[in-house]
């Protein structure tokens, strides 16, 4: 029997559904959260990568939630 690869699945939470991309509005940085805007409302966000700083205008993945802050990463691609 061939196996079949199981494809990654997109991130997902159980109140929001597949998460998807957000814009940052208000700058990120390591334990400084900032806001994203996501599905028309605004977000608190904050990210978990130390070296990175998160400027306005830039998009990311809303990648899981902790009650209402939104955790993101940037767009690799």
């Amino acid at each position: 029997m061939a196996s079949t690869a199981k494809l990654p699945q997109p991130p997902y939470d159980p109140i929001l559904g597949r998460l998807g991309e957000a814009t940052v509005t208000k700058r990120i940085a390591y334990h400084c959260p900032g806001r994203v805007y996501y599905r028309a409302t605004w977000w608190k966000a904050q990210c978990q990568h130390r070296d990175l700083i998160l400027e306005p205008g830039t998009r990311v993945q809303v990648v899981a939630r902790d009650i209402t802050i939104l955790i993101v990463e940037p767009c690799w691609n």
